[in-house]
């Protein structure tokens, strides 16, 4: 367990709707937390989803399973999604029918061709305005009737809040952690004014995908989640500062 004598300040960069579990698990764990989406998510007015002739639901995020949870009050029909994360979130909503791939995009691509028959009826995926994977054209060149629906805008943070900035310039900083690759890319076109400052902190990951646009910054320590979960990601971090104390400590 972390306690205040770590005196640890942790920088969290998801959508604040994402973020408020793993806010109040790491303040209990005796953590220091500043949130500052680089990201925030507002909704497309969409009709409800006409489901005749779906075979399956896909979304390849967290916002696009809350925006397909309002956009049909059907929780039977099959609804696969990118990981165990997501898996859990739909589940949570009611949906009895989850199928989760293993983290990403392609995975998730392989396993709809595996489990589906393309003439079994429409896929519909629920998606925001920007995607990284073209799931639509990686289904179609194999066959599969693909619509996608787009129910949300991801749009980019312009500035970042005073309190981060504060702490960069002061140093109190000691933690990044980043849950997207377009979460990090957000972060670094915004920070590059505190570029040094970043030498003296730990960037933590969700997946190598994620750190791949921090290479830009030296960072003291670059850190990726064994599993794509807040789970793993706070085991990771716990785990990271207590080995740090125990060094200053000999």
């Amino acid at each position: 367990m972390v306690h205040d004598k770590h005196d640890v300040t942790l920088l969290l960069t998801r959508p604040s709707n994402e973020v408020e579990e793993m806010m109040r698990a790491l303040i209990q764990r005796g953590f220091k937390v500043i949130v500052d989406p680089m990201l925030h998510i507002r909704p497309v007015d969409c009709p409800p989803l006409n489901l005749k002739n779906v075979q399956a639901l896909v979304t390849t995020s967290i916002n696009g399973i809350r925006r397909l949870s309002q956009l049909t009050l059907h929780r039977h029909v099959p609804f696969y999604v990118v990981g165990d994360v997501s898996a859990h979130q739909a589940r949570q909503m009611g949906f009895n029918a989850v199928y989760a791939a293993q983290g990403s995009v392609d995975h998730l691509a392989r396993l709809l061709i595996e489990k589906l028959n393309p003439s079994a009826g429409k896929i519909i995926y629920v998606s925001g305005q920007e995607i990284k994977k073209d799931l639509v054209h990686l289904l179609s060149s194999h066959g599969y009737d693909v619509e996608r629906i787009i129910a949300y805008h991801a749009l980019a943070a312009s500035s970042l809040k005073s309190e981060t900035q504060e702490a960069l310039i002061t140093g109190r900083l000691n933690a990044v952690l980043f849950f997207s690759p377009r979460t990090a890319e957000v972060f670094v076109t915004l920070t590059r004014t505190y570029a040094k400052a970043f030498e003296r902190m730990v960037a933590l990951c969700l997946s190598p995908e994620v750190a791949k646009p921090l290479k830009t910054y030296v960072w003291q320590e670059t850190l990726v989640s064994p599993e794509r979960s807040g789970r793993s990601m706070m085991y990771t971090l716990e785990n990271y500062f207590e080995t740090r104390d125990r060094e200053r400590k000999k």
